[in-house]
């Protein structure tokens, strides 16, 4: 996986194409987001749709998260980035970033 980049205080997203079966999945029943750096950023804490900190509403598959205003310590991360849905209220361990904040 390619390592993805916060810039702190910038307004820079990363933008991930989650897929299962080498196709995208369908965001729209997702109810919730969480990225654990140095603390987890919770989506229902940081806001979730359109132009909020997670969002998953540009496309399919597509998920934009945008943490450049946030509070996280700059260092080297890999982030375990958490769906939550109807179908997985616990939620569903996504994947791990390898995510530079600087």
């Amino acid at each position: 996986m390619t390592i993805e980049y916060i810039h702190l205080t910038n307004d820079n997203a990363i933008s991930l194409i989650l897929k299962e079966d080498g196709s995208a999945v369908d965001l729209a029943s997702t109810t919730r987001v969480t990225l654990e750096l140095d603390s987890v950023i919770d989506s229902d804490a940081a806001g979730f749709g359109a132009g909020l900190e997670f969002d998953v509403t540009t496309g399919s598959g597509i998920l934009v998260i945008r943490l450049g205003q946030e509070t996280i310590v700059a260092g080297n991360y890999q982030a375990e980035l958490i769906i939550y849905d109807s179908a997985h209220p616990n939620g569903l361990v996504w994947c791990n970033v390898p995510i530079i904040v600087q």
